[in-house]
């Protein structure tokens, strides 16, 4: 089947899970069930639902179980990747017998009891039997990583590093021997008894056996059976029949059968003698489940008939609108030609940095051409500032001093704009009142004089008739290079 594509699809096809009927949790080993064609599939999946399949673990828990048989009926209730016991949940049903007591020694001389038992479960919930063994009988199971302390998981995971749990046995109807049979439809007449018996004889059913893996048996060989075991069980040969072949009886092997009279006395007595009366079949399900199963297929079929046909739609769709914006002449884009032509909606502009006025931008002038450096930061115009009668009331106008322009006066000095009203920094220079006379020199800045003037005094010789500096005092830097200090005067 790896390479026969034509032949089995079904076991390359994501939609159907590559075939899988069912599955197993994490760290757990089995069999699994595979439907090679997608009917084959459909069918057995219904089986599933209507709890006609058999299923047999085998598992190792901690502690001893002093029941040889008992029922676990608490109902589950999935929380993400957990499961809990809640009476609102769905009904989970799980059987447990003892295979026999046993025990290890650690070599600190510390001894540690476990119980083997085999489970049959009725419904198949998820972590159906590790929650019913340790939530319910208080055992976890070996290694259990979710339904236990982590201290003793971690203790178990030195000499077992998985999850003791194995799908021992799974006893199913064989869904693809009477399919070539039926009506296309998959349905059968429930009145025709004679039909329905004919078609019982020759169903086919089977019962596979999965021996327990490799490392499982290694883990078994550190475990001694315990002296006292309770009655009719037999742990010493079950012990070396699992350490031989793997299996929990010497005696069991795969059952393939064809009728219900032979699937109880073969399967059901053996393997499922609890499951079987639980989940009874009767003569005529499995028609039904065959009749479901088809309708089910087409539902299905229709269902993705929809959708590939919304898919291509959409495709279309896509393809129209690439080549009416590429092909289309700009007339016709714009929706200037009549008016069943659909106008395309013009780009948006960006907002932001990039998105401002030419009139806005910083140092670029709209009227001339020609880039206006300008310095700092932009200011927004605002209102000019009120003027300072103060000001002018201190003014004679016997000293002839021309009052200021409005703009230079008040605590904001003002703002210089230019014709368009846009703000622009002022140059630093002195803004006293000038008495009149002849113009006056250009004056440099106060700031570039006294940095002029201290590079003089830096760079000038010590003389010796030169006195000495008087000493600083507080709030004045040290001589080290240090921070100022809040003491005072420095001291030598």
């Amino acid at each position: 089947h790896e390479t026969d594509r034509e032949n089995f699809p079904n076991l390359f096809d994501v939609d159907q899970n590559y075939g899988l009927c069912h599955r197993l949790d994490r760290e757990t080993s089995g069999t699994v069930l595979v439907g090679i064609t997608k009917k084959s599939r459909t069918q057995m999946r219904e089986c599933f639902h209507r709890h006609y399949v058999r299923k047999l673990y085998v598992c190792l828990v901690h502690g001893f179980i002093e029941t040889l048989e008992q029922t676990v009926d608490r109902n589950l209730e999935a929380m993400g990747q957990k499961a809990k016991l809640d009476r609102r949940g769905k009904r989970a049903r799980t059987h447990v017998k003892v295979l026999g007591y046993f025990t290890r020694t650690h070599k600190s001389g510390r001894v540690d009891e476990f119980t083997l038992c085999t489970c049959e479960i009725a419904e198949g919930r998820m972590h159906q039997i590790r929650l019913h063994m340790a939530a319910a009988l208080g055992s976890p199971i070996v290694s259990e990583f979710y339904y236990q302390k982590a201290k003793q998981m971690i203790e178990d995971r030195r000499w077992c590093n998985r999850v003791f749990l194995h799908a021992y046995a799974v006893g199913f109807p064989d869904m693809g021997a009477v399919n070539d049979d039926d009506d296309e439809d998959g349905e059968c007449e429930e009145d025709d008894e004679e039909k329905l018996r004919v078609e019982d004889t020759e169903q086919e059913w089977h019962c596979c056996i999965c021996p327990l893996t490799n490392e499982l048996q290694q883990v078994m060989k550190d475990l001694k059976p315990r002296k006292e075991q309770l009655k009719g069980v037999q742990a010493d040969t079950m012990l070396q029949s699992c350490l031989d072949s793997g299996l929990i009886n010497p005696g069991h092997k795969e059952v393939h059968c064809k009728g219900t009279q032979e699937r109880t006395q073969l399967i059901d007595d053996i393997f499922f003698p609890w499951s079987s009366k639980v989940n009874p079949i009767q003569v005529g399900d499995l028609a039904k489940v065959r009749a479901e199963a088809s309708q089910r297929q087409k539902q299905q079929a229709l269902i993705q008939q929809q959708q590939e046909e919304r898919m291509e739609k959409q495709l279309e769709k896509q393809k129209s609108r690439r080549s009416f914006s590429r092909d289309a002449p700009r007339e016709v884009r714009e929706g200037r030609e009549g008016q069943g032509t659909v106008a395309i909606r013009p780009k948006a502009k960006a907002r932001g940095r990039d998105s401002i006025s030419p009139r806005r931008k910083r140092g670029v002038s709209v009227g001339n051409k020609r880039p206006c450096v300008s310095r700092g930061r932009l200011r927004s115009p605002g209102l000019p500032p009120p003027k300072d009668r103060s000001a002018e009331a201190s003014l004679s106008p016997s000293d002839g001093v021309k009052n200021p322009p409005a703009n230079r006066q008040g605590p904001g000095r003002g703002r210089v704009r230019s014709r368009s009203g846009r703000v622009l920094r002022r140059r630093s220079q002195s803004i006293r009142r000038r008495l009149p006379g002849p113009p006056a020199s250009p004056r440099r800045s106060n700031s570039v004089i006294q940095r002029r003037g201290k590079r003089r005094k830096r760079n000038a010789p010590m003389s010796p008739d030169r006195p000495s500096p008087a000493p600083e005092k507080r709030g004045v830097r040290s001589q080290l290079g240090g921070r100022p200090r809040r003491g005072g005067a420095l001291q030598g």
